[in-house]
């Protein structure tokens, strides 16, 4: 047994041990991916839905070191067509990504994923050796062409590392590289049967699409066939209130709500689980993770979060579209220099976030800017009025520790010419402040006019080129 390949199936064994909602069904959905363009799956979901035990699932169903009939017999994938095609017939490689971000938190943490995954890997093929050059899909391309049988690839937690490390750094950029070299090569089809991979946002989030745009994304808004799996029904609910004698209506009422895909009542099954286990409802999943991550989204209002919050506790329903990064795009439109395009993001906040009544200076415009630029602090460190030379700039963006990004300063204006407010910026000597950055840093000037109601932009790079975003 090793520790990422040919692992065994005592993971799901403690699963079944315990009190088990059948989720097998999933395998039939995989089993129909596998050797096609589908076979690479990623599947996002929220924390506490039951990731990482359909990880462990899979992987006892595919491992070929054990044998996991008996803990599959009495389950839903037992009577599908495609069970004893693929029962314990491949060798598997799981890793947990969140194994590594846990010990390493310097940019070697490729480096060292790829040499643990090959060293195990070669302890089960001792015949074929690994060669100096070699790295990880090197070795496996090697193994494959030898022994003629692909691998499944499970990752659980695939997007710890992005988690953990900026986009931008060079972890990143190397996790990225890994990923377009293990799942993106001509090799990728002869090398895995099948890939299935976790994690909590959807890859468009961590701007690693272009490194997984053959994965086929299953998330909480196009979960696709997938979405009776992301959670408990209401069946399945109502079986388990009925086995341990407690009210269905009182767990619907404290952990129904989810609509997911075409299922219209989802249940967050670790909160489910929790409440029979110890016979009262609470709110389980809040406390698996630290309000003050969300309490300051809350309080500040943005965009109306708090009146939308307010609103649904009142049993009200609020739209909203899930699919739209419009501050991610500003930010890009910035580092690239779009002046056109960072004018309209403006007009679109201006729009969303304020009346024309109120909107009659410059304070009023940074606060609007504020809420546009609002990503920006996921890289960088935001200032409103920093002290800077000889005055105070509206809005200072300074990148966080390891992202290479130009530093930002934006000057505002109300009602006067665009050119106004870079003069201002140099004038001021506004960038003596942020001089490390001589090299690297984004002037930005943006004006309201009264007359016609729209804003317009002024984008000028001292030093380095504009970022291709």
């Amino acid at each position: 047994m090793g520790v990422y390949i040919n692992i065994g199936n005592v993971g799901f064994q403690s699963v079944r041990n315990g009190e088990y909602v059948d989720k097998s069904g999933l395998i039939s959905i995989v089993n129909g991916t596998l050797f096609t363009e589908r076979r690479f799956s990623c599947v996002s979901r929220s924390r506490r839905f039951g990731k990482s035990v359909a990880a462990k699932m899979l992987n006892a169903y595919y491992d070929q070191s054990c044998d996991s009939r008996h803990l599959f017999a009495d389950l839903e994938i037992a009577s599908d067509p495609t069970f004893e095609k693929h029962l314990n017939k491949y060798p598997v490689i799981f890793l947990d990504l969140t194994n590594f971000t846990t010990r390493f938190k310097d940019d070697t943490i490729i480096e060292h994923v790829q040499k643990e995954l090959k060293d195990d890997i070669h302890e089960a093929y001792p015949d074929i050796p690994i060669k100096a050059d070699d790295d990880l899909m090197a070795y496996l391309i090697r193994i494959t062409d030898a022994t003629h049988q692909p691998f499944i690839f499970i990752i659980d937690e695939w997007d710890a590392i992005c988690r953990e490390f900026k986009s931008g750094t060079h972890a990143m950029d190397e996790y990225v590289s890994w990923l377009r070299r293990m799942f993106k090569g001509s090799n990728s089809p002869q090398v895995f049967a099948g890939v299935y991979m976790t994690g909590i946002l959807p890859i468009k989030k961590y701007k690693t699409e272009l490194a997984l745009n053959n994965f086929i994304e299953y998330s909480m808004v196009e979960p696709r066939r997938m979405a009776s799996y992301f959670g408990f029904t209401k069946d399945e609910v109502k079986a388990l209130a009925e086995k341990h004698r407690m009210d269905f209506d009182e767990l619907e009422k404290w952990y129904d709500g989810y609509q997911i895909g075409d299922e219209q009542s989802i249940f967050n099954p670790n909160s489910v689980m929790q409440a029979v286990d110890s016979g009262r409802c609470r709110s389980f999943w809040a406390s698996t993770g630290a309000y003050d991550a969300v309490a300051h989204y809350i309080q500040m209002n943005y965009e109306g979060l708090k009146d939308d919050v307010v609103q649904m506790l009142a049993g009200e329903s609020c739209a909203i579209d899930p699919t739209g990064f419009q501050n991610e795009q500003l930010l890009q439109a910035t580092l690239r220099g779009d002046e056109e395009a960072v004018a309209r993001g403006v007009d679109a906040a201006h729009d969303e976030n304020t009346s024309i009544l109120s909107y009659n200076d410059e304070n009023s415009l940074a606060c609007v800017l504020s809420i546009a630029y609002y990503y920006a602090s996921n890289n960088y460190i935001i200032h409103r009025e920093l002290a800077t030379g000889k005055g105070f700039a509206d809005l200072v963006l300074i990148p966080r520790k390891n992202v290479d990004s130009p530093a930002i300063i934006i000057e505002l204006k109300y009602d006067k010419a665009v050119d106004t407010a870079i003069e201002q910026i140099k004038r001021r000597q506004y960038p003596a402040k942020v001089s490390q950055y001589a090299d690297n840093l984004l002037l930005v000037g943006i004006t309201y006019e009264r007359d016609t109601k729209l804003h317009r932009c002024c984008i000028e790079r001292v030093g380095g080129t504009m970022l291709n975003y």
